[in-house]
Formats: C-alpha cells, sequence, structure tokens
C-alpha cells in the first residue's frame, strides 16, 4: 500500500501544479479540471495512506501482545 500512495500522490501533485500553472497563463478553462483531478487523486492517496496506518498500528499492537 506504501508504493500506491507514493505513486498516487506524486502523480497528483504534479497534476494539481500542472493545473495551477495553467491558471497563471489564463488558461482556465483547461486548468480547473486539471487541478481537481489532482487534488482527488491526492485525497485519494491520503486515504490510502490512512487505512495503511491504521491497519499498521494494529499489526504492531498484535506484535507486541504476543512477544
Amino acid at each position: 500500500m506504501g508504493k500506491v500512495h507514493f505513486w498516487l500522490h506524486n502523480i497528483g501533485t504534479i497534476m494539481v501544479l500542472t493545473g495551477m500553472y495553467f491558471f497563471t497563463i489564463g488558461e482556465e478553462g483547461f486548468a480547473f479540471p486539471f487541478a481537481l483531478t489532482g487534488a482527488l487523486i491526492v485525497l485519494g492517496a491520503t486515504v490510502v495512506f490512512v487505512v495503511n496506518m491504521f491497519m499498521n498500528i494494529n499489526y504492531a499492537e498484535t506484535f507486541e501482545r504476543n512477544k
């Protein structure tokens, strides 16, 4: 899950930054959907991170109890 989070976050960040660039040059019609899609991808990556974090916290607690 870490690799999925990594790639989603990096791809989404590049899309957001590209969308912001298009805003600065006046291409709002193209920039908004591009930036929005990138932001939603970053949001998805964050959800993957939180799920992964809680899965590993539960695994660590189980490991400590069984030591």
